[in-house]
């Protein structure tokens, strides 16, 4: 994502500024399909390494993600809910994108170089993609929260030039210091020290998206890749999930669970694997840059 805001022009057209954010749309979905993941054991590796080669070829102008080749199909009939990702997730890869892309520069990542994916050569750690202490891979095992500084992998230096600090982990993940600490009740890290290199490149890269306006929540749920409304990077289309209408007539019920908006790893997991649909539909975005 961020080659290629670095590529869009200062005086690009609306047209050229609307390409870009539906690529960045199609790119957090991808980011929250939880199993879309090139390391070795996640049982899709292959699939994905090939497809992220196929991405890294295209040139930085390219606005358009390819399709996803006919492996994903295939999972869409079989295992329909592991290509469901919710829309909060993508407001998070959406409005993270350009700092989680400094940070990788920053610590070196070998993604990409010469077409070498490097991470499907890493093995995948045995638990599951966990939230709120919820593992949202049921067939992988938990870990909690309160393990995670137990865990250290370096064999990750195959593919980086240095390590991730907690620091930077717990700084980064929440959101970068974008929202103000106490927001819906949480903290949301620390941003890039004002007058940093780092903090001026991921306000410009912002700015260029749209970022915070277009990294809002939409009106939908869930998402799939064959939807043909946000996300369009499988056919033949078949619309969303959901029926919006519906959606949209109890939009103010799930508003009024504002608080409970990042506490939703329960909704989510639930949503993945057939079993409600209670996950707040619509967030504001907060004040801050």
């Amino acid at each position: 994502v961020v080659r290629r805001v670095e590529a869009l022009p200062e005086a690009a057209s609306n047209m050229e500024r609307k390409q870009l954010q539906h690529f960045v749309r199609n790119a957090a979905y991808l980011g929250c399909a939880w199993f879309f993941d090139p390391r070795i054991g996640s049982g899709w590796s292959e699939h994905v390494a090939e497809y992220m080669r196929s991405v890294a070829g295209l040139p930085s102008s390219s606005l358009q993600l390819p399709e996803l080749p006919a492996f994903f199909a295939n999972v869409r009939e079989s295992e329909p809910g592991k290509m469901i990702v919710p829309d909060v997730c993508m407001m998070w890869f959406t409005s993270n994108f350009c700092d989680l892309g400094y940070l990788a520069r920053g610590v070196g990542t070998r993604t990409g170089r010469s077409g070498d994916v490097c991470w499907d050569k890493i093995p995948l750690p045995p638990f599951g993609f966990t939230l709120f202490d919820r593992n949202l891979m049921p067939e992988r095992p938990t870990v909690k929260s309160s393990d995670a500084d137990g865990y250290d992998f370096p064999e990750y230096m195959a593919c980086q030039d240095r390590r991730l600090t907690r620091e930077e982990v717990t700084s980064w993940c929440p959101m970068g210091g974008h929202y103000p600490d106490g927001m819906w009740n949480t903290s949301w890290g620390e941003p890039a020290p004002l007058g940093s290199q780092l903090r001026t490149d991921v306000l410009k890269c912002n700015k260029k998206l749209g970022i915070p306006d277009f990294a809002r929540t939409t009106d939908m749920l869930v998402h799939i890749a064959d939807e043909g409304e946000d996300v369009d990077i499988m056919k033949p289309f078949r619309g969303y999930l959901l029926d919006i209408e519906k959606v949209r007539a109890n939009k103010a019920v799930w508003q009024s669970s504002l608080n409970e908006a990042f506490h939703f790893g329960s909704a989510v997991s639930d949503l993945l694997y057939g079993v409600g649909t209670n996950a707040p539909a619509h967030t504001e975005r907060g004040a801050g840059e």
